[in-house]
Order: structure tokens, then sequence, then C-alpha cells
């Protein structure tokens, strides 16, 4: 199982950024665009390990 990260920036350009170069060394990535939406992405994945 890959591991899992969480990207949180309100400009998308740098989600998107990091997300890619995550991704091309073998992690999983959550994207958020401010504080709530991260809240809700970790709730939603919460158990999933």
């Amino acid at each position: 199982m890959k591991e899992c990260v969480l990207v949180v920036d309100d400009d998308r350009d740098i989600v998107e950024s990091v997300c890619l170069l995550l991704e091309n060394e073998g992690y999983q990535c959550l994207k958020a665009y401010d504080g709530l939406m991260a809240l809700d992405r970790i709730t939603e994945n919460q158990g999933e390990d």
C-alpha cells in the first residue's frame, strides 16, 4: 500500500505541482485548497490505513 500525503495550499498550481512530484516518487496524494477542505479529507480517509 502506498503512503498517503495530504497536500494543502490555497494556490491550486502549487498543490498540483507538489502532488505530481510526490506521485512520481510513489506516494498517493490527497489534495485540499483550504483548511476546512483539509479537515474534510482527513475525516474522509480515516481508517483507510
